[in-house]
């Protein structure tokens, strides 16, 4: 009857210690960090063919992109990009974009700096225009 007692004991120490250490492990997991609270910028034009062969875009003075083909419509917020839109990924806030177009390789035209916000987990949309 000891020899049992003995054995549950034992058995019960292990148990004990193996739930001990699953905790352990449980408790220090890293905690995920919060998702970004971002949007997306989508950049087009509607501009004729002839009138560009490549747009540079801008936000904060840092470029992001070139569109090198026009997009018959508004596109989709997560169409897939075949050189006629710029999608930009930010953090939510306000920033400034700009943008060159071009011609024959020559800057023939540009958007001047302006600003533009950008809401949290939507899709702002700026068509370039004349």
């Amino acid at each position: 009857m000891k020899k049992i007692l003995k054995s549950c004991h034992s058995a019960s120490k292990v148990f004990g210690l193996m739930l001990g250490l699953q905790l352990l492990v449980i408790s220090c997991k890293k905690d995920e960090p919060a998702p970004r609270e971002e949007g997306r910028f989508i950049f087009y034009t509607q501009l004729d063919r002839k009138e560009f062969d490549a747009i540079d875009i801008y936000v904060n003075k840092k470029f992001v992109g070139k569109l090198v083909s026009p997009n018959a419509k508004r596109p989709d917020c997560n169409q897939a990009t075949l050189g006629d839109m710029v999608k930009v990924d930010l953090p939510a806030g306000e920033y400034h974009w700009s943008a060159k177009q071009f011609l024959g390789g020559k800057e023939i035209d540009e958007w001047y700096e302006r600003p533009e916000k950008l809401p949290v987990g939507e899709c702002e949309y700026i068509k370039l225009t004349d």
